[in-house]
């Protein structure tokens, strides 16, 4: 029983960060369009800075709520362990 809730626990979690990973992959164009070029270009920032900086942020927010989310509740030392090294993971996709 513990494999099973575990595994699906995973895949939850690899779900969750290919969605983030999908929205790491919006381009500088739909920033533009949506007008968060203008508004980042006013301190300084061109539209592919933009992308990676508005996609950093967006990693950032949603690795520490997940962390704490984890720490919080209390989720047992192995689903714990699996969380943190999602998030280590996520973290290295972000650099390819």
């Amino acid at each position: 029983m513990e494999g099973k809730y575990t595994r699906r626990n995973e895949i939850i979690i690899q779900n969750f960060y290919t969605k983030i990973k999908e929205l790491h992959r919006l381009d500088e164009h739909v920033y533009e369009q949506a007008g968060v070029a203008v508004l980042l270009s006013n301190i300084g920032l061109n539209p592919t800075s933009a992308s990676l900086f508005v996609a950093a942020a967006l990693h950032i927010i949603l690795s520490l709520t997940l962390l704490v989310v984890a720490n919080i509740v209390n989720l047992g030392t192995v689903l714990n362990a699996t969380i943190s090294t999602a998030v280590l993971a996520a973290s290295s996709w972000h650099l390819e």
